[in-house]
């Protein structure tokens, strides 16, 4: 454990530089930082959303969380008075999974329909507070170090594209790379790192998907992972049968993703 994460600790996100952590304190809905081997937390801000809450922290010390109102908020890395981004969905749909992009301006978010049955992903300019649609059925998305975003469909598939951050919208149409992520209530379960590392739990999807939908079988924590019709110039599917995988995603020149197997490690 991290010292100074105590109190139910909740959405930990790093600081662009690596040096610090945020997170949501569950128990007293406050938005925290602590210094990343530990320490003495520092409160940014109150009156957090606590359950399906999210974390953002920009590159130009911007750190976007979501409030108890379920509105989308900024606050700087230093604390201080929080702004407005987004003000709360009066048709009951939630702001989720919010994630960074590049030059501090702008962030992607998951918008969740009323009992999160639909999902879509969407980009938000922070200056002019406008929102852009970008995927429908998504859950979580991140970008990618070279210029592209991936996120995770509600499909349990991965898909990326390159991306215009200036312009907030793919340039190229999104295609599947990874297959086989887990997915639960409005989440994907898979993180990626800002080297483009995802670390994710395999399975179908979100099991809610359909009423057809079929949980996936048990899986060995020593099978192989592989890379199936790579296609030149292109995002090629992946598949993976790995308990606990890391794939790294570039969009560089074929832009083929790495799938390195690795068993589930213990946790303590």
């Amino acid at each position: 454990p991290i010292p100074g994460t105590s109190g139910l600790p909740t959405a930990p996100t790093f600081s662009p530089d690596g040096q610090w952590l945020a997170f949501v304190g569950g128990r007293d809905g406050k938005l925290f930082k602590v210094p990343r081997t530990g320490g003495s937390a520092t409160a940014l801000a109150d009156s957090v959303r606590a359950r399906n809450t999210s974390v953002a922290w920009l590159d130009n010390g911007t750190v976007l969380y979501i409030h108890r109102d379920n509105g989308l908020r900024a606050v700087s890395q230093d604390g201080g008075p929080s702004r407005t981004i987004l003000a709360a969905d009066t048709a009951g749909r939630l702001v989720r999974n919010v994630s960074a992009l590049p030059g501090g301006t702008s962030a992607l978010f998951m918008l969740c329909e009323a009992g999160c049955k639909g999902s879509a992903l969407l980009a938000v300019d922070l200056r002019t507070r406008t929102t852009t649609r970008l995927a429908e059925d998504a859950l979580d998305a991140w970008w990618l170090p070279g210029g592209a975003v991936a996120y995770a469909g509600r499909d349990g598939q991965v898909y990326a594209a390159p991306f215009d951050v200036k312009a907030l919208a793919f340039t190229r149409a999104p295609v599947a790379v990874l297959s086989g992520v887990r997915g639960t209530e409005g989440n994907a379960d898979m993180v990626v790192s800002a080297s483009g590392i995802a670390l994710y739990v395999p399975g179908n999807g979100m099991r809610s998907v359909s009423s057809t939908a079929i949980a996936s079988p048990p899986r060995s924590p020593t099978a192989t992972a592989s890379i199936v019709n790579s296609v030149p110039a292109a995002w090629p599917p992946c598949t993976s049968r790995t308990i606990s995988s890391t794939s790294a995603m570039s969009p560089s020149r074929c832009c083929i993703p790495t799938l390195v197997p690795h068993s589930a490690p213990s946790v303590s």
